[in-house]
Formats: C-alpha cells, sequence, structure tokens
C-alpha cells in the first residue's frame, strides 16, 4: 500500500481536551461511540489540518470555535492537530519515510491566528495544498465523505449533478483557455480596427500628396527653363559691369589722397590731446584723489576726536556716580558710628548702675559678717558641757562653708565662663549671619561681573564685525566713485560726439544746407531725415544701414510743395542736391506678413521704429527689403525679395549681390548713440543713488561705532565699579572671618568640662558634711545651740547668696568692658573707613578734573582739524574747476577730431562704397562667369534674342511659377515615403487578418476537446456507478445526460432499478435506495479518481442492517489497497472492520479514545496523556 495515516495527535481541538495519540492502520478501520461523544471531531482534525473543508462543514461558525471550550472561562487560546503519513513510497515528494503535516490555530483579541508545518517547519497553506496535490489530495477528490454529503447529492439538481462532472474532469481548463482567446481575439480586432484607420489615413494623405507632387514638378521644370533664359540675360550683364569697373577704379585713387591729407590733421590734434590728457592725468587727477583721501582721513579722525570727548564726558559722568555712591557708603559708616557711640553710652551707664549696686551689696554683707559672729559668740556661750560635739560641729560648719565656698566660686567661674561663651554665640550669630549677607552679596555681584564680561565681549565683536563691514562699505563707496568719475567721462565724450553728428553726420552739403534752413525756420515742412527720424535696435543697425544706403540721408517733407521750395532753395544757394519724400504724394504701404522661410527675420520695414505718419516714407525707402541671417538664407529667396544680411551683406532681387568685410558706415541712425547716452545717464542717476545710499549707511555705521564704543566704556566703568565693589566685600567678608575664627579658639570646653566635674565632687562633699552636721544638731536639740546653730546657717547662706550676686554683678561688669572695647573698635575702624573713603572721592575728583582737562585739548584739537577741512574742501574745489577746464579744452580737441574724422568716415564710406562696388562688380562678374558657365554658356558667346524678350519670358516663366506657389517641393520624397508606408500597413493588417483566424479555429477546438474529456470521464464514472450499484443493490442503474450532443446545456439525472423492482428515478426511490444510490455515485468518482486515504463520516445511519451490511463489504473489499476510516455507530460496520477505536466523553465534556479493538482479540493502548 502506497501513502496512508499512520496517526494523529490533538491538543485542544473541539472536544479533545487533554493531548490524545490515535494510531491509525492502512485498512479497513472504524470509530465508533455514543452519539456526543465526539468521534466525528477525529475526521474533522485531519480536514482541519490539510485544508480541506472550511468551519461550516466542520461544524463550527468561526475558526476559533475549533479550540476547546470547557464553558468556565479555563483561558485556552490555541489547539493543535498533528497528522503523521506513512510515506515509505514517496508518493510525496519528500525525500522521507514519514511525513508529518500540523496546523496550529491561536486565539488573539484582534481574531485568530493559523500556522501550518510540514515536518515541522513552518510553511503556508499554498504549500500544504501543492504537497496533497501531488498525493492526488484535494477538495474536490471526494475521498472525505461527511455527514449530510450523502443528502447533498440527493437534493441537488441535475444540473448542479453535471457540475461534478465537470470539476472531475478539469473542463474549466478549456473554458480559461477559451477565455484567454476571446481576449486574445478582441486584442487583434481592436489592432486591425486602428490599421484601418491609418490606412484610411494614408490613402487620404497619398491623394493629396500626388497632386502637390505633380504641382511640384511642373515648378521644377520652369525653374529650370527660368534658369537657361536668365544665363542668357547674364551674359549682357557682364558687359555692362565690366565697364563700371573701371570707372569705379578711377574713383577710389582719387578717395585715397584726400584720406592722406585728413589723417594728417587728426594726428596732429591727437598729439595735442595725449599732451593734455598725460599733463592732467599725472598731476590734478592724482592731486585730486590724495586730497579727496586726506579729506576723508580727516573726517574720520575729526569723528575719533568727537568719540574721545564723548568717552571723557561718560567717565566724567560715571566719577560723579561714583563719588555719590561713595558717600552713601560714608553716610552709612556715620550711622553706624552714631549707632556705636550711642551704645557706648548706654554700656557706661549700666557700668555705673553696676558698680552702685555692687556697693550696696557688700555693705550688706559687712552686715552679715558681724551677725554671724555675733552669733557664733552666743553658741560658745552656751555652755561647756557640748563643747566637743558643738566644737566638731563648728569644724562641720566651717568645713562646709569652705566647701560650699568652693562651689561658689566654681558658679561664679562658671557662670563667667558661660556668659562670655553666651557673648561669643551671640557674636558668632550675628558673624554668621553677617558672613551669610557678605556670601550673597558677593555671589550677586561676581554674577552682574560676569554678565558684564559676557555684554563686554559680545559688544566687542558687534564693534569688529562692525569695523569691517564699514570697511567694506567705504571700498564699495570708492569703486562707486571711481563708476561716477568714469561714466561723467564717458557721457561727456558722448555728448561731443553727438553734437558732432549732428553738425556733420555725413551728410551731402545739400541736405545738411537744408537742415540748416530748416532750423533756421527758412524753410518750412521740413521733418528731417530716415537716420535722423528712425529708431532701430544694435543688433538690427548694420542690416538696416546697409539695406537704406544713401536714402538715409533723404529728407521727409509734409508736401511736395515744401519739396518744391527746398529744391528751389538750393538752386539759388548752389549748396547741392537732395531727395525729398513728400507724405501727401507717398502711397501707404502695405503690412506684409513675414515670409515662411528658414533663416528669415522680419521685413526690414517691421524691424524700424518710426512716427507711423512718417510710414510712407519709410515704406518707399525699404519697400520689400527682407532682414535675413545669412548670405545663404538671402540666396535662396533670390528673384523674389530683395534681402539684406545681419553682417549688411546685400542681395537684389535681380540676383546682384554686395558684400565683405563690415564697413564703417557713413549714415547712422541716430538712436544708437543717444540710447547709448540716456543709458550712461540712468547708469550715472542710479550709481549717484548708490553712492548717496553708501554715504548715508557709512553714517549709520560710524554712528553704531560710536555706540557700541560708548557702551564698552560705560560697561568697561561698570565692570571697575563691580570689581571695586567685589574687592570692598571681600575685605569685609574676610575681617568677619578673622574675627569668627578668634571667638571660636577663645572657647575653653576643657574647662568647663572641668568646673562641672568639680561642682559635682564638691554638692556631694556639701551633702555629706549636711549629714554629719544634721545628725550633730539632734544630739545637741535640748541646748539653744540647735537654734543658733540654725540662724547661723541662715545668715551664711544668706552671706553666700549676696556674694554669688556681688560675683554676679562682676561678671556683667567684665561683660560690659568687653562690649565697650568691641564698641570702640568698630567706632576705629569706621573712622579709618572714612579716611579711606574720603581719599578715594579726593582720587576721582581729581580724575575728573583731568579729563575735563583733557576735553578742553580734544575740543581745541577739533576746531584745528575742522579749520583743515575747510582749506582741503576749498583746494578741492578749485582743482575740479582747474580739472573741468582743461577738460573742456580736451573735449573742444575731441570735437574737433570728431569732424575729422567724420569728414575722413565720408572719404572712407566712399571707399567702402567704391570698394563694396567694386568688389560688388568683380563679385558680380565673376559670378555672371560662374552662372554663364553652369548654365552650359560660352561667356563669349554672342546673344541672338532681344534683352526685351529675353526678360519678357523670363517674367512670364515667374508668373506661371508664382501662380503655382506655394509649392512644397518635399512632396515626391513625402509621397514615395507614405506609398512605402501604406504597402507596409497592408501587410501588417494581411497578417493579423490570419492570426484572427487561426484564434477562431483554437477557440472551436477548445469546444471539442472539452466536451471529448468530459464525455470520458462521465463515461468512466457511469461505468463505475453500474458496477457498484449492482454490487450493493443487486440491481442495475445508470447515469443520464439530459443532453449528450451539448452536455453543458444539460443536467445529469440518475436512473436506476433496484432488485425485482421496475427502472425508476431518483425522486421515486425509497429512503434507503436513495442513500445507496449517493453512494455508489460518491464510490464511482471515488474509484475514477483514487485517492490515498478515504474518510466516511456516518454514511451509514440512514440505511437498514442488509445494505449497511452490503456497504461494509464492499469497503473491505476497497481496503486492500487503500485506508479506509470510518465513523459509524452500526455493528455491520464495525464487525467488517480490521480495527475499531472507541470514544468516549467523559466529565467536562472531554473526548477520550478508550482503546482500539481488533478482530477476534482486543488491544488496549494508552492513548491519553
Amino acid at each position: 500500500m502506497g501513502l496512508y495515516i499512520k496517526s494523529i495527535d490533538l491538543k485542544n481541538f473541539k472536544s479533545f481536551r487533554n493531548e490524545t495519540h490515535i494510531p491509525f492502520f492502512d485498512e479497513f478501520m472504524v470509530i465508533s461511540g455514543p452519539n456526543g461523544s465526539g468521534k466525528s471531531n477525529v475526521l474533522d482534525a485531519i480536514l482541519f489540518t490539510l485544508g480541506l473543508s472550511n468551519s461550516r462543514d466542520m461544524r463550527a461558525e468561526r475558526l476559533t470555535d475549533l479550540i476547546y471550550s470547557s464553558g468556565n472561562g479555563d483561558g485556552i487560546d490555541q489547539a493543535e492537530v498533528k497528522v503523521h503519513f506513512d510515506n515509505s513510497d514517496r508518493v510525496i515528494p519528500i525525500d522521507r519515510d514519514a511525513v508529518t503535516v500540523s496546523r496550529r490555530i491561536k486565539k488573539t483579541d484582534k481574531g485568530y491566528y493559523s500556522y501550518y508545518y510540514i515536518n515541522g517547519r513552518a510553511c503556508n497553506f499554498s504549500e500544504v495544498q501543492d504537497m496533497l496535490l501531488r498525493s492526488s489530495l484535494t477538495q474536490n477528490s471526494y475521498n472525505v465523505i461527511m455527514q449530510g454529503d450523502v443528502t447533498r447529492i440527493l437534493n441537488m439538481s441535475a444540473f448542479e449533478r453535471r457540475k461534478i462532472i465537470d470539476e472531475i474532469s478539469g473542463v474549466a481548463e478549456f473554458d480559461e483557455k477559451k477565455e484567454q482567446a476571446h481576449q486574445e481575439l478582441d486584442e487583434v480586432r481592436i489592432k486591425i480596427e486602428r490599421l484601418d484607420v491609418i490606412l484610411e489615413e494614408l490613402k487620404n494623405r497619398l491623394k493629396i500628396l500626388k497632386t502637390e507632387r505633380d504641382q511640384a514638378i511642373e515648378y521644377e521644370n520652369l525653374r529650370n527653363e527660368q534658369q537657361r533664359y536668365e544665363g542668357k540675360m547674364l551674359l549682357a550683364d557682364l558687359k555692362l559691369k565690366e565697364q563700371e569697373l573701371d570707372e569705379i577704379q578711377t574713383s577710389i585713387t582719387e578717395s585715397w589722397e584726400k584720406k592722406t591729407v585728413v589723417n594728417s590733421a587728426i594726428s596732429k590734434k591727437t598729439a595735442q590731446i595725449d599732451d593734455l590728457q598725460s599733463e592732467l592725468d599725472d598731476k590734478e587727477i592724482r592731486l585730486v584723489k590724495q586730497l579727496e583721501e586726506d579729506d576723508k582721513t580727516l573726517k574720520k579722525e575729526i569723528e575719533e576726536v568727537n568719540g574721545s570727548i564723548n568717552r571723557c564726558n561718560d567717565r566724567i559722568k560715571l566719577d560723579g556716580e561714583r563719588i555719590e555712591d561713595l558717600k552713601v557708603q560714608m553716610n552709612k559708616i556715620f550711622i553706624e558710628i552714631d549707632s556705636a557711640k550711642s551704645e557706648l553710652e548706654t554700656i557706661h551707664k549700666r557700668f555705673d548702675e553696676e558698680r552702685i549696686r555692687k556697693g550696696r551689696l557688700k555693705e550688706a554683707l559687712d552686715e552679715k559678717v558681724e551677725d554671724l559672729d555675733q552669733i557664733k559668740k552666743e553658741i560658745e556661750a552656751a555652755g561647756l558641757s557640748a563643747q566637743n560635739a558643738t566644737e566638731k560641729l563648728y569644724a562641720l560648719r566651717e568645713e562646709l562653708d569652705r566647701e560650699k565656698k568652693r562651689q561658689n566660686e566654681i558658679l561664679v567661674e562658671q557662670n563667667r565662663i558661660l556668659d562670655r561663651s553666651r557673648m561669643r554665640s551671640g557674636r558668632i550669630d550675628a558673624l554668621n549671619r553677617r558672613i551669610t549677607e557678605l556670601e550673597a552679596e558677593l555671589d550677586t555681584k561676581q554674577k552682574e561681573l560676569a554678565i558684564e564680561e559676557e555684554r563686554i565681549g559680545e559688544v566687542t565683536r558687534d564693534l569688529k564685525e562692525n569695523e569691517k563691514e564699514l570697511d567694506i562699505e567705504r571700498i564699495h563707496l570708492k569703486n562707486l566713485e571711481d563708476d561716477l568719475r568714469h561714466s561723467e567721462r564717458k557721457i561727456m565724450e558722448i555728448e561731443a560726439r553727438l553734437r558732432a553728428e549732428k553738425e556733420f553726420r555725413g551728410y551731402s552739403e545739400g541736405v545738411k544746407a537744408v537742415m540748416e534752413a530748416a532750423r533756421s525756420h527758412q524753410l518750412e515742412g521740413i521733418y528731417g531725415t530716415i537716420a535722423e527720424l528712425g529708431r532701430v535696435d544694435d543688433h538690427f543697425a548694420p542690416a538696416l544701414e546697409a539695406a537704406a544706403g544713401n536714402r538715409m540721408q533723404f529728407i521727409i517733407v509734409e508736401t511736395d510743395m515744401d519739396g518744391q521750395y527746398a529744391i528751389e532753395y538750393l538752386k539759388q544757394t548752389k549748396k547741392g542736391r537732395a531727395t525729398f519724400l513728400p507724405l501727401n504724394r507717398l502711397k501707404k504701404g502695405k503690412t506684409m506678413p513675414k515670409p515662411d522661410a528658414e533663416g528669415v527675420v522680419d521685413f526690414a520695414i517691421n524691424l524700424i521704429e518710426y512716427d507711423p505718419k512718417f510710414g510712407p516714407a519709410f515704406h518707399h525707402v525699404f519697400q520689400d527689403t527682407v532682414v535675413v541671417e545669412t548670405i545663404e538664407d538671402g540666396r535662396r529667396l533670390m528673384g523674389r525679395f530683395r534681402s539684406v544680411t545681419l553682417d549688411g551683406d546685400l542681395i537684389e532681387r535681380s540676383g546682384a549681390m554686395t558684400g565683405g568685410t563690415p564697413a564703417k558706415s557713413r549714415f547712422r541712425f541716430i538712436s544708437n548713440s543717444e540710447n547709448e547716452l540716456l543709458r550712461l545717464q540712468e547708469e550715472h542717476s542710479i550709481l549717484e543713488t548708490q553712492r548717496r545710499e553708501q554715504l548715508e549707511k557709512i553714517k549709520l555705521l560710524d554712528e553704531r561705532n560710536k555706540l557700541i564704543r560708548d557702551e564698552i566704556f560705560g560697561r568697561g566703568e561698570r565692570r571697575h565699579k563691580l570689581q571695586l565693589e567685589l574687592d570692598e566685600i571681600g575685605r569685609m567678608l574676610n575681617e568677619a572671618r578673622n574675627e569668627l575664627d578668634g571667638l571660636k579658639e577663645g572657647v575653653d570646653q576643657a574647662r568647663i568640662i572641668e568646673l562641672e566635674t568639680a561642682l559635682a565632687e564638691s554638692s556631694e562633699v556639701i551633702a555629706t558634711l549636711e549629714a554629719e552636721i544634721t545628725e550633730l544638731e539632734h544630739n545637741l536639740k535640748s541646748s539653744k545651740i540647735p537654734e543658733l546653730s540654725k540662724k547661723e546657717r541662715e545668715v551664711s547662706e544668706e552671706i553666700r547668696r549676696i556674694e554669688g550676686r556681688i560675683a554676679d554683678i562682676d561678671l556683667s561688669i567684665k561683660s560690659i568692658v568687653l562690649e565697650e572695647e568691641n564698641l570702640e573698635k568698630r567706632i576705629s575702624d569706621g573712622n579709618n573707613r572714612l579716611k579711606e573713603l574720603d581719599n578715594a572721592i579726593t582720587a576721582i575728583k581729581n580724575d575728573i578734573d583731568l579729563n575735563k582737562a583733557r576735553i578742553n585739548e580734544l575740543e581745541q584739537k577739533r576746531e584745528a582739524m575742522r579749520g583743515r577741512e575747510k582749506e582741503l574742501e576749498e583746494e578741492l574745489l578749485k582743482l575740479k574747476t582747474l580739472f573741468k577746464k582743461r577738460f573742456d579744452q580736451i573735449m573742444a580737441l575731441k570735437e574737433e577730431i570728431e569732424g575729422l574724422k567724420l569728414r575722413r568716415e565720408r572719404i572712407e564710406a566712399a571707399l567702402t562704397d567704391l570698394s563694396r562696388i567694386k568688389d560688388g562688380l568683380v563679385s558680380q562678374i565673376n559670378a555672371l562667369q560662374t552662372r554663364i558657365e553652369a548654365a552650359g554658356m560660352n561667356p563669349e558667346e554672342a546673344i541672338v534674342e532681344d534683352r526685351e524678350e529675353i526678360e519678357q519670358r523670363i517674367n512670364e516663366i515667374g508668373r506661371r511659377m508664382r501662380s503655382l506657389e506655394p509649392v512644397n517641393m518635399k512632396a515626391i520624397d513625402e509621397f514615395r515615403e507614405v506609398e512605402s508606408r501604406l504597402n507596409e500597413m497592408q501587410k501588417r493588417r494581411n497578417t493579423l487578418i490570419n492570426e484572427r483566424e487561426g484564434i477562431i479555429e483554437r477557440i472551436e477546438g477548445y469546444a471539442v476537446k472539452k466536451r471529448e474529456v468530459f464525455l470520458a470521464t462521465f463515461d468512466a464514472i457511469n461505468e463505475n456507478f453500474k458496477e457498484v450499484f449492482r454490487e450493493l443493490s443487486d440491481g442495475s442503474g445508470k447515469l443520464i445526460l439530459e443532453s449528450r450532443d451539448d452536455p453543458f446545456q444539460g443536467g445529469l439525472l440518475i436512473e436506476v432499478q433496484p432488485s425485482g423492482k421496475p427502472v425508476q428515478r431518483l425522486d421515486a426511490l425509497s429512503g434507503g435506495e436513495k442513500s445507496l444510490t449517493a453512494l455508489s455515485l460518491l464510490f464511482a468518482i471515488q474509484r475514477y479518481r483514487p485517492a490515498p486515504f478515504y474518510a466516511l463520516d456516518e454514511i451509514d445511519m440512514m440505511l437498514d442492517g442488509v445494505n449497511v451490511e452490503k456497504v461494509a463489504r464492499l469497503i473491505e473489499k476497497l481496503s486492500h489497497k487503500t485506508q479506509f476510516i470510518v465513523v459509524s455507530l452500526r455493528e455491520p460496520m464495525i464487525e467488517r472492520a480490521s480495527k475499531t477505536i472507541g470514544v468516549v466523553m467523559q466529565d467536562g465534556n472531554v473526548s477520550t479514545v478508550t482503546g482500539i479493538q481488533l478482530r477476534n482479540r482486543d488491544l488496549q493502548e494508552a492513548t491519553s496523556t
């Protein structure tokens, strides 16, 4: 036998509370027990572990309901089941004889966790499913039949029964493939539709391109013909250009001679300017700069003097405050001295009072001593009978008196020491309080000093940063002033040049004469020249000046009558000629859009700024001239437009080209210099504003510098004051500590202890003597001696009391003397401190006088500096005036040079024009020769046709070409490209059509295969059903499809004929017959798809004994090849089983396996722990 379950282990699973081990066998075995004993839970454990069912199939609402619960809150939160397989035949693809699959479920506050393990290794559910699938174990294998599965099959509809065959045959795979093929078919359809759209667009585009291609071919043919006729024109032009070249060469030679004369004059005046400039640069400029530096240095020194004066004033103010503070301290000391003197007077009074009290007490003491002597005499006269006792009594009393006197002396000394100690303690307490106060004040002052030190450091850093920033700003100011001087020089130069331009400008004599007459109001209606009235960007100036050429000096007038008057004026004055543009006669130009050609900037007229009323004049000058970027761009427009490059190369519409090295223009738009002047004036204004702002910023920084320096000085004075206060507090603190140490050392603690010991001994002696005296007095009771003795004792006691009071007074007098000495010392110290403070005030006053003297000295120095400052400013003003005078001389020379330069420029411009014309003629001659040769013509060839006929033919061809424009010359190549792409798209569409047909064939093939596989599975299960039903019921039966031709549109019917009965449908059978029929179907499915083991849960519950016997016999027969685990209560099933496992329910709803019963013998195993 192959794979089978060897055993299972359960812990806290459903009713199995304890750890339970159940051995299984590779044959037919039954699990039996009373109803509710938990026998079906064993199969639930297998399903739970292998994941072959959900929680509802295991009769649990939730998965956590599978965990054992006694209902008493026992706190069990997890359950575990292990299933052990025998894998000796390696059915499971694991190289082990035994494989264990276990599952654990753990309940948490938020739900539960479920864990799977294979041989103790954690894994996921998909790994367990994959392993079981390789062992032919799935949820659809029907190897596990639970309670209700039989009834479910009976209650199924025919369609649902047919679905069972679907699942077993696996036809869903064909449905998936078919669905995937349909998706592919949709994708192909979308691609074909997209291609159809593209093909339609390409066909439309091809139609359009065909028309454009034909037009381009016709245009190209006309252009070739035009070039041939233009070649003939070139032969005539070549002869004319050669004649013009000879004339130009003569004019060039004459202009060079004039230029030589002008250059000589310019050199002479330039030398004069150099001399003046050298002298100006070497002397005045350096002197001006030096004076400016001296002025700045002097101003800085004045500011420093002001700062010193302010600091002296601040010192005087602070010294005054210090004097006030010292006076306050002196007043405090005066008050303390007065207080000490008042206390001293009080002590003197107390001293006198104590002396008087002591005298009175001595008088009383003398009286008591006389009384004591009288009493002693009376005792002696009392009789001799008690003489001995009396003598002894006297001796004892004398000894008692001596001892009491000694005791009194000890007490007096002790009191004196204690009084001195109490006085010291009071003083020590006062000193301790004073030291605490001084230490607190010292700590406060130290903190204040630390804060001042820190703030002084911060302010010092601020001062350094401010001075650094001030240096930077001064450098910036110097740079600004240098820029201002440079800007002023440039402005003056440009202004001079503009004056020269307005005077000369390179105009002809006639134009200058008309403009001067207009300014003097001799002529009316004169607006100005084209150069004056137009404004252009510097970037376009070379192109526009070259395009306008000599027309830049054309004069715009209001009416043709104004032009006539001007011409008559020139004739009368014989000043030359000029061209006039009357606004009332010129036609307005049309606004033309920018040509759509590569390299075109715009029409020249669009790049000029002018008053709109001058528009006709500017249109007359520039007409349809186009500005292009390069000469190549202009060549492409040849024949269509007149063009000029940004560098000033000119290409006429006729093909004439003028260009080469850029020459200086004779005429310039006045806006060039004016714009530059405006820009420089604006920059000068900005620089002047920046200079004022910089001066203000430096002023603010200087003021901030002064404030910071004042703050540093003030805080330095405060720091000095705090240091003095700290020194004074430290001195007072040391004095108090020294006095405290002296008082502590003066306390004689050993003597106090010695006196206390002696006092105790004396008290014992006195007690002994008094006892002996009392005894003697008792013996002498009959005589007068006891009474006299009593009086004697009383008087002696009074004497001792008086003596004690006298001793107290002596002690008080000594204390008063000590207080007197202390007060006198305090008064002396206060007087000494007053002298020190008075000396300090005197020193501070001397310092104030010194500062006042320093202020007077500084003020005098400041006045001298201010005088020097005024002298420097006056000297600077004179130098600057002289500087301006010489600069004016230089500018006058420069204006003369500018006039000469303009004259030279006119000559150079003429030379340039002549050279350009010459170069143009040479270039044109070369170009004509090249074009003639390119046209295949001989330059020496004679012209047959008339020039007008050739020109007429060229114009006719040009009109035909223009009628075809715009022409898309790229249409020829585009037509070929689109035609090629159309063919390629058509091929791709044909490929997709073939692909679509292949997918349709696959879909049809899947449907055929699906039906074939289904019918094969159905026929096999039907044969198994017939055999199993015959074996179980001795009858016959079969499965019937409602539609065999299209089985998926119908259901599955069951038709049986029990033994001795007619053929019946399932609905007509009895309950037992229905169960046998359902079991026959299940066994038939199991035979079709064998499994390693089968688990059947009470499938015999609805069968009678005979049928149970038949089912048991069938299972017994099948168990020789496969393991069967059956839960049953029926005796025939138990008797047929090879082994039976008993399950019972114990207290606490806990299931227990009682043992295993073998056929013909019992085997008891301990299975519960």
